[in-house]
């Protein structure tokens, strides 16, 4: 009889020890520190040869905040983003699910220095967790051997276990204002399909001096569709 009021005294013992913990971890994951010192840690694990610094995080592991300043780095490839704003709730990891209700990013710098190699396809590109983010990039720099910027970005992005898809995508560059949409199938044969339809200003051939030019908008409209990560002839119309 005593050993099993001592057992039962234990298995007790343990499960409010258990209940602490978790309670405990709850608490902290609503804290306003908490999404700073999450990415704190995060830098400690990435794999060598990667770094990742961060500045001015406040926010909580548990519902988002804002980073004033990241960056992430591997060899002469890095990412860096000036005030991120981003809202979420933990609750869906529990369904094995990242369901974001905000990402905005006001400069996203994205900078490539490596040398050129031959592109090879992947064999398949699943995540472990089903994705649903909505995203705004005010102005975003690629500056790699072809420097491009990108204003005005935005869009959702989705994996659902079977696809990555983007809906409602919107981007501006140079003098053109573009719409796109597109699905990549997640394992082989990653078939991609792609849309896109744009408008550009231009000025047309014969028009007056400088203060007397007239710009319009000319539209576009293509698709396309590949296998294999090779797209397929585009369709215009």
């Amino acid at each position: 009889m005593r050993r099993m009021a001592f057992l039962l005294l234990r298995r007790t013992l343990v499960a409010l020890v258990l209940a602490a913990m978790g309670l405990g971890a709850y608490l902290w994951t609503g804290a306003d520190h908490s999404l700073g010192a999450s990415l704190d840690l995060a830098a400690r694990f990435l794999p060598e040869g990667q770094s990742l610094e961060t500045h001015e995080v406040t926010g909580s592991l548990r519902a988002g905040g804002r980073i004033g300043w990241l960056r992430w780095r591997q060899g002469e490839l890095s990412v860096e983003a000036r005030d991120v704003e981003l809202a979420w709730s933990l609750r869906s990891l529990l369904d094995s699910q990242l369901r974001l209700q905000r990402l905005n990013v006001r400069h996203l710098r994205i900078e490539d220095q490596r040398p050129p190699t031959p592109a090879t396809p992947p064999g398949e590109l699943m995540l472990p967790i089903q994705v649903e983010v909505p995203f705004e990039v005010t102005t975003l720099e690629w500056a790699g051997s072809a420097p491009v910027v990108v204003n005005g970005l935005s869009g959702k992005y989705t994996f659902d276990s079977k696809q990555h898809r983007i809906d409602a995508g919107k981007a501006s560059i140079s003098s053109g204002n573009y719409r796109f949409s597109g699905e990549l199938q997640a394992t082989p044969p990653l078939n991609l399909a792609l849309r896109l339809q744009g408008d550009v200003l231009t000025t047309p051939p014969g028009s007056p001096g400088a203060y007397g030019w007239k710009e319009v908008a000319v539209g576009a409209e293509a698709a396309t569709a590949g296998a294999g990560g090779a797209a397929g002839a585009p369709a215009t119309g």
